[in-house]
């Protein structure tokens, strides 16, 4: 009796063909028939799999010595042939099958048919789905129709749903068809009749699988066939097999060999009628690849194959054809005779697939031993391995195949490759890690032809079906003039969407947001991005005037960055951009992607992706650079490295190519391997070149792809994609050949109308000859672009010339598409290619002087349009081939021309930092100028602290000798009260005119004054740092020639400035009232470049005016309005600024640390280390008063030597100071007076007014009065009065919040300083209540502390334990955990007995622990 769970293998066929008889038939054979269903086919190869599975598991058993295993299969004693179909079991899914009920209640459930299925055409496979076909690791995808990459490498495969995933998908759904739903199948013995059943040998020789396979097939035979038995003629007996080492039996078994095939076509021998137009219409369809000389020369091949008669009796029979018509025949019977019926008609006659039907014959022919066919199986695992693929990828391996399908052309070959999915998934992660808020680049390296742009397509169609946006654009070793071309591109392709969406809402709130954030420096925008300029509307005006290129540049950082934020806050999804070949990328693209991840606000939703050949960019390349100063600033970068396919997944590749199982094609793909070392683009470029001579070809015959292993490998074929491509384009027609060479002159990208216009000025065909490229998968064709399908393609057809041919080609294209650029509606993007062919010739093929001049105007002409676009790489490289292609006397023949380009060229240098240059171009000019007004311009640029960082008093004193000539000579040596009779002067003058009055008076004509406001402000951004005395005279300088001259752009900073110098007298307000002059003169002139530094001016004096913290607003303000004029250092001062003032004016330290950490990296990111370094004197100060560790910190000797390394003035004033104010804060008085010596040292004289004095003062009079008190010098005390008394100015014109308790605090020091203690007392608690009434925390504790210190010098011991209580207190709330644990300290020292209401100070996890609560709720803010 067979197990409750079980069902024997001929009841299973019965009762499954019931199941299935309303299902839709296999078809699809030439025959037809009696079709049985896919879902009786595809439980029944879960069936098979199943017991080869078995048998396979047996044999590797008995392998290791457990020869148990094989004792389980049926055998039979004498030459008798065991039915093995007989001892086969099926177990059902016990969930579908339902345990329990009888066979009668299973049957009338199984009749209940419902809607047929085709699972073959029902779905697609998930690419990342599992394997179990030998095809581990190597997934396949499908790609949509209308995807085509112009430089793609090889696309992923394309794939269907499984068999297996269809049969449990649809027995699950349909419980009733419960036998279709198979569990497994075992051939067991146990029980049998012993009659039947003998005992095998257990010996694992090659006859013993032989015939296992033989009877394994019979077992298919009546399991595929729907019950039939095979027919007698297929029986042979134990004692037919031929032995493997018996000569004997080979010779006697020959004769059997062939027998047995003539007895496997007896089953019936007719020929059926065929027209034979059907087949000539057939090879008509094949275009070529399969015509009747084709068809001719695969008969002739399988003729000659076949030595004897047995091997081609093997060979049609494998292919399922028999042998009528062989030998001298007409092509018109042969034609009819392939359709002749097959030995195993009774399978085709049932719809079984024709690979299904090989299989089983290859399976029963291995009873001819070394007589069987080449495809005969030799083990069971083979048989297992294809058994897989043909359930898991039917339409590859299981149905019979449209030969109209199978061709090798590049389209198909571009959807064939290895689907990298560990890789891909590692690249997933970096792009989910950028949603979940931890921003992350990806980054492919690999070498040419890897696969690396089909990896970042594929994830790029993930992003996009997710949500996202895809934007992309790929760097060009020779297209390289065009400025910003990859990202215009890029950002173009979006803006064109976006335009296609006119109209929709979500396109007007994209529109509106745009011109919020751009403003009306849209319009620079625009220049790079034009379909931008459908979108949003921008006056035109002209917003580079009065911006220096330094500025112009880093505000086209500022609006690319804002264009980025803007579209990634109105998508759904992550802003994707990926740049491919990065080893090519310039610079400023490579820094506006940089710029772009710096921004906070852009990493939220931007996700960067790029590809880069690792062999062949350097360690210095400016994309590494980028990469580290974004690693710092916390963005994790993620590279996947890609290596070429093994040999195994060659041979993967190819079996799912060719449509054959792995084990036929293994014998090519060691050859393919060999050759291509598993290159993807080599595999292809090889693959189609077999394909294309011949040697891999589509056999109408046999229905399938067939090679010749031995022309193959004595053909020779290049061991090197380059000479494969080269090899292949050499064979193409002479005019498709030259369409190609022309193409590739322009690099692996160009418009069509490009070429168009070639077409049309040169005469040459091109645009037909490129389409037939294009056939051959040379090139693509896609929205108006052509492109070459590989940079190996381009490189190959561009170096079918030598370099001097190639030349003078790139000149005749560029002087052709030159005129026409300046003749059609000036085509800028036309120049750019036009100019770029013509200095890829450069000057060796220029025929004439003529034609030389026009080359230089033409380049003149793109570097100034580069430079409106704020590309000046670009420019700059327009402008030296400018230089390059002018004559020897060409400053004697074209002096204003050549004047020009060099001034031109030496601002683009500086603003690129190529100095050497900018010292070249400077002395030519100094060279040849004809006079000194023509020496100015270039003597400006020279003059820029970018220039001389490491000579800024050479600046100086150039800046002064030119000054000097042009007529404005400034004092060397001035006394403090000069400056101050000259400040009051000037300020008279003013005075007399109303605000009305300056604002609208007269403007500056005089260029020499002009240029010489220009120089006095460089000059007074060059002697901020070394000498800051000459600034008032430089400022008054300025007002003068404003008033005698008229206004010019560079009028408001000095406005500004003197405003400062007022305020710095003491009238603050009236020095205000000037800085709001300078505001005003900004925004009615329109003036860029100059309002950031005419905020930050403005925001210093409202230090002065308002409470702190309202004030401090400002400077948010004004590093938003340099950085919108591209003033780095004016933003990088602004932030530094603010995060001190939130410092000094009491903010918790732990609020205050993280300000200063982001505006570090702020500054990083700009690469000030200037600004950096204030930020980090006072992070070490407030980190001091926290009580870090040492690691959290830089050590006291560090930070001293890289002030004293900086050589910077100001930066060891600052070191100074803190150090006093450490030293007082922490009660370190030894260190706190040698300090304060130092500093009062080093301090200059200061003649503005900033934010930073209010605590200077405050800090230099209560250290003054400390140090008298210790000293008793008289100096102290008096330096402490003047603290006072300045203190004292500031509160009479200021707001109380800032000043009121620090006059008090002053004022309380100096009467204990004096001992007036009775007067003393009154001012300390006034101090105490207006530091509190005003939430200044940080003074209020101080206020405490040092009242503490004069009760406890005055012995009233109870009030001072009182005070330092209250505190140690207030420290602890401010967060100055290490100054409350010295007071705890000092307490503990003054009042042993008396500390039982004092706490100590929290511990490090508590204070981290607030720290992080702080931050939450900033967060939450």
């Amino acid at each position: 009796m067979v197990a409750e769970a079980d069902i024997s293998l001929r009841e299973w066929i019965k009762s499954a063909l019931k199941c299935s008889e309303n299902s839709v038939n296999v078809g699809g054979s030439y025959l037809g028939g009696d079709a049985l269903s896919w879902d009786y086919l595809l439980a029944s190869l879960e069936i098979a799999i199943s017991l080869s599975d078995e048998i396979n598991n047996a044999e590797d058993l008995a392998r290791i010595g457990f020869s148990d295993g094989l004792n389980v299969l049926p055998q039979s004693s004498n030459d008798s042939i065991p039915d093995w179909a007989e001892f086969v079991t099926v177990r059902l899914k016990d969930d579908q099958r339902g345990i329990g009920i009888g066979k009668e209640e299973q049957e009338v459930q199984c009749s209940k048919s419902s809607s047929p299925i085709d699972p073959i055409h029902s779905t697609l496979a998930d690419p990342g789905s599992s394997s179990k076909s030998g095809f581990d690791g190597c997934q396949f995808q499908v790609l949509s129709d209308d995807f085509v990459d112009h430089y793609d490498e090889i696309l992923a495969l394309p794939s269907i749903e499984t068999g297996s995933d269809v049969i449990e998908k649809f027995a699950q759904s349909q419980d009733k068809r419960c036998y279709l739903n198979i569990h497994s199948a075992n051939i067991a013995t146990t029980g049998k009749d012993s009659e039947v059943c003998k005992e095998i040998v257990c010996s694992y020789s090659a006859n013993d699988k032989q015939q296992r396979i033989y009877f394994l097939g019979l077992v298919f035979y009546e399991l595929f066939s729907g019950g039939d038995r095979p027919p007698p003629e297929l029986l042979v007996g134990p004692s037919a097999f031929v032995k493997p080492n018996d000569a004997a039996a080979k010779k006697a078994s020959a004769s059997h060999a062939l027998d047995f095939t003539t007895k496997l076509q007896v089953l019936d021998d007719s020929v059926v009628d065929v027209d034979c137009d059907i087949l000539s219409d057939l090879i008509r369809d094949h275009d070529g690849l399969c015509s009747e000389e084709r068809l001719a020369r695969d008969l002739e091949k399988s003729s000659n194959r076949a030595e004897s008669q047995k091997r081609q009796a093997t060979v049609l029979h494998s292919l399922g054809y028999s042998e009528h018509g062989q030998g001298e025949v007409a092509k018109g019977a042969v034609l009819c005779k392939i359709t002749a019926q097959v030995s195993l008609e009774q399978l085709k006659l049932k719809g079984i697939p024709g690979p299904l039907c090989n299989m089983i014959y290859n399976m029963i022919d291995c009873i001819n031993g070394d007589f069987s066919g080449d495809e005969s199986y030799s083990n069971v695992s083979d048989v297992t391995s294809d058994l897989r693929l043909m359930l898991e990828y039917p339409e590859k391996f299981l149905r019979d195949l449209d030969v109209n399908s199978l061709s090798l052309t590049p389209q198909t070959l571009n959807e064939t490759v290895f689907v990298r999915n560990d890789e891909f998934a590692s690249l997933q992660c970096a792009y989910r890690n950028s949603v979940l808020g931890s921003p992350e680049i990806a980054l492919i390296a690999g070498e040419s032809g890897i696969g690396k742009s089909s990896l970042a397509d594929r994830l790029g169609k993930f992003i996009v079906s997710n949500g996202g946006v895809f934007l992309q654009g790929k760097f060009d070793r020779l297209h390289r003039a065009q400025p910003l071309a990859v990202l215009a591109r890029a950002f173009n392709a979006y803006c064109d969407k976006l335009i296609r969406e006119a109209g929709s809402e979500r396109a007007e709130l994209i529109a509106s947001k745009l011109e919020e954030a751009l403003g009306r420096d849209g319009c620079q925008l625009v220049k790079v991005i034009p379909a931008l300029g459908d979108i949003i509307v921008c006056d035109e005006f002209d917003s580079n005037s009065d911006a220096t290129q330094d500025c112009m540049q880093n505000r086209l950082y500022y609006l690319m960055r804002r264009f980025v934020e803007t579209i990634s806050s109105c998508s759904d999804g992550m802003i994707a951009l990926f740049l491919d070949d990065l080893q090519w990328a310039d610079d400023v693209s490579i820094s506006i992607v940089g710029e772009i991840l710096k921004s906070s606000d852009a990493n939220k939703r931007f996700f960067f992706l790029g590809c880069y050949r690792d062999d062949e960019i350097e360690n210095g390349h400016p994309f590494w650079k980028m990469i580290e100063s974004v690693r710092d600033l916390g963005v994790a970068a993620r590279i996947v490295e890609l290596k070429c396919m093994d040999k195994d997944m060659v041979t993967k590749v190819l079996s799912y190519l060719l449509c054959l199982p792995p084990r036929l094609v293994r014998s090519l793909s060691d050859i393919v391997y060999h050759k291509t070392k598993g290159n993807p683009l080599f595999f292809k470029q090889f693959i189609l070149s077999l394909n294309k001579d011949g040697l891999l070809y589509l056999s109408l015959i046999h229905r399938r792809w067939e090679w010749d292993e031995e022309q193959i490998m004595s053909r020779g074929l290049p061991d090197d994609v380059a000479l494969l491509l080269e090899q292949r384009i050499g064979k193409l027609p002479p005019d498709v050949k030259l369409a190609l060479y022309t193409l590739s002159c322009f690099g692996a990208t160009v418009d069509v109308d490009v070429i168009k216009e070639l077409e049309s000025n040169l005469g040459d065909q091109l645009i037909d000859p490129l389409a037939l490229a294009e056939q051959e998968g040379f090139v693509t064709n896609l929205n108006a672009k052509y492109f070459f399908c590989h940079d190996r393609i381009q490189e190959a057809a561009y170096c079918m010339t030598t370099e001097e041919e190639r030349c003078l080609h790139h000149m005749k294209y560029g002087l052709s598409l030159a005129e026409l650029s300046l003749n059609v509606d000036h085509n800028d993007r036309m120049l750019f290619v036009a100019v770029g062919q013509i200095n890829l010739g450069g000057p060796s093929a220029v025929s004439n002087d003529d034609e030389r001049l026009k080359i230089v105007k033409y380049n003149l002409a793109a570097g100034k349009i580069a430079v409106g676009m704020s590309e000046f790489h670009s420019a700059f490289n327009f402008f030296d081939n400018s230089i390059s292609f002018l004559k020897k006397t060409h400053w004697r023949d074209h002096y204003d021309l050549s004047l020009e380009i060099y001034e031109l060229a030496a601002e683009c240098a500086l603003i690129t930092g190529d100095v050497l240059s900018l010292t070249v171009l400077t002395e030519q000019v100094m060279k040849n100028a004809c006079s000194f007004e023509d020496t100015l311009n270039i003597s400006y640029t020279c003059m820029s602290p970018l220039c001389y960082a490491s000579k800024i008093a050479d600046s100086v004193e150039m800046g002064l000798d030119i000054l000097s000539k042009l007529g404005e000579e400034l004092p060397r040596s001035f006394s403090d009260e000069y400056i101050e009779l000259q400040i009051k002067t000037t300020r008279a003058i003013l005075d007399k005119m109303s605000p009305t009055d300056l604002l609208t008076y007269k403007m500056m004509t005089d260029k020499k004054k002009m240029m010489a406001m220009k120089f006095l402000r460089r000059l007074k951004e060059v002697t901020e740092q070394v000498n800051p005395n000459l600034l008032p005279i430089i400022t008054l300088k300025m007002i003068d020639i404003t008033m005698k001259y008229g206004m010019s752009p560079m009028s408001p900073v000095g406005f500004a400035y003197f405003g400062s110098l007022v305020a710095n007298l003491g009238d603050i307000r009236g020095g205000y009232k000037f800085a709001r002059l300078a505001k005003s003169l900004t925004d009615n002139m329109k003036l860029r470049e100059i309002a950031g530094q005419v905020f930050y001016v403005s925001a210093d004096l409202l230090f002065f005016i308002e409470p702190l913290r309202i004030a401090n607003d400002n400077l948010i303000e004004c590093e938003a309005v340099a950085v919108a004029a591209g003033d780095v250092t004016c933003a990088c001062y602004s932030r530094v600024m603010y995060a001190s003032v939130a410092f000094w004016s009491g903010s918790k330290l732990s609020v205050s640390t993280e300000l200063i950490t982001q505006g570090r990296r702020f500054l990083m990111s700009r690469g000030h280390a200037t600004a950096d370094d204030y930020l980090l004197l006072l992070q070490h100060s407030i980190l001091k008063l926290i009580g870090a560790t040492e690691s959290e910190t830089i050590t006291d000797s560090d930070l001293k030597q890289r002030v004293f390394n900086r050589n910077n003035p100001h930066a060891l004033e600052v070191y100074y100071f803190l150090k006093t104010y450490e030293s007082f804060m922490l009660d370190d008085y030894n260190s706190m007076e040698e300090s304060a010596i130092k500093f009062f040292e080093c301090a200059a004289k200061a003649w503005t007014l900033a934010a930073n004095h209010i605590t200077l003062v405050l800090i230099g009079g209560l250290v003054s009065f400390r140090i008298h008190r210790e000293t008793n010098i008289p100096f102290w005390l008096e330096q402490g009065k003047q603290f006072k008394m300045q203190m004292q100015i500031w509160a009479d014109q200021g707001s109380s919040w800032t000043f009121e308790n620090k006059c008090f605090l002053l004022e309380a020091e100096d009467h204990f300083s004096n001992n007036r203690s009775d007067l003393a007392r009154s001012i300390y608690d006034k101090a105490i209540s207006s530091a509190k009434a005003h939430m200044l925390v940080h003074e209020e504790a101080l206020a405490y502390e040092l009242a503490a210190n004069f009760f406890f010098k005055t012995s009233e011991f109870s009030t001072s334990l009182e005070y330092y209580t209250a505190a140690h207190e207030k420290y602890c709330q401010w967060g100055a955990y290490a100054k409350a644990n010295s007071l705890f300290t000092c307490i503990q020292e003054k009042f042993p007995t008396c500390l039982g209401t004092l706490s100590a100070p929290p511990n490090e996890r508590e204070r981290q622990s607030d720290s992080d609560v702080d931050q939450r709720k900033r967060k939450q803010q």
